[in-house]
């Protein structure tokens, strides 16, 4: 696994998005997969359950004691996901954004609708998750607490 290029911060009005993007050399349908289905989604971001739809619900318990999601706000199939991220008060938005490339798979992965403190907070995480999701897509193990001790300081340099 290379080491990825950090997430951006944008600012729309008040509010800011933690933005990033990966490529994986693999097909979408599988990436897809990884990103909807309870048995992998657990590889790499936490026990989810999920409802499959506009209107379902996408709902993270990542250790027992923290819990994330909420309703799903656009679904299609093989290349978006859109799902309310409510947590301790706080009503974001997380998208994910898939496409072919020549090779493989392009994600971007926007977490939005956050306060710049929070944005900054996410960035990190979000980036150990996916380290940890290419290890998975990959077959090779890649630990959460690795990627975020790895990934934290590239957020406190550039951020």
């Amino acid at each position: 696994m290379t080491e990825q290029p950090i997430g951006q911060l944008e600012r729309d009005c008040d509010a800011y998005a933690v933005v990033m993007v990966r490529e994986y050399e693999v097909p979408i349908a599988r990436v897809w997969d990884a990103l909807t289905e309870p048995m992998l989604l657990l590889e790499w971001l936490g026990s989810v359950e999920i409802k499959a739809r506009v209107g379902g619900s996408f709902l993270i318990d990542f250790d027992g004691e923290d819990h994330a999601g909420g309703a799903i706000l656009c679904f299609e199939p093989p290349q978006l996901l859109e799902f309310e991220w409510g947590e301790t008060g706080v009503q974001s938005r997380v998208r994910f954004e898939l496409s072919e490339t020549g090779s493989g798979t392009r994600l971007r992965l926007t977490h939005a609708r956050q306060t710049e403190s929070s944005a900054r907070n996410t960035a990190p995480g979000w980036h150990a998750h996916l380290d940890v999701f290419e290890g998975a897509l990959l077959g090779s193990e890649v630990k959460w607490e690795d990627a975020y001790a790895a990934a934290r300081p590239r957020y406190e340099v550039n951020g």
